[in-house]
């Protein structure tokens, strides 16, 4: 599922990949509501080495570059559970 907010009512909702899929190819005079994504998270999915984020964000990305190596270490799986999570 992707969290998706309307734009017009601030209104977060849900759309599954394909909806998504179907709204973003759809021409923007054609679309009914206009939507943000506000999170499109896919570490740990099959996309995550189909993408690369630009390189100054490498650079600046203060939990990349300062989280301490043992932590990344032991994140082996994402979680939203805060008392589980090693590395965002």
């Amino acid at each position: 599922l992707v969290d998706v907010m309307d734009v017009n009512t601030q209104k977060g909702t849900e759309m599954s990949m394909s909806q998504f899929v179907r709204y973003y190819e759809t021409p923007e005079a054609q679309r009914d509501k206009l939507y943000n994504v506000i999170s499109l998270e896919f570490s740990h999915t099959k996309l995550e080495h189909l993408v690369k984020r630009p390189t100054v964000v490498d650079l600046v990305d203060w939990v990349d570059n300062m989280w301490p190596q043992h932590l990344k270490e032991k994140q082996t799986e994402a979680t939203n559970a805060i008392a589980e999570m090693k590395y965002p």
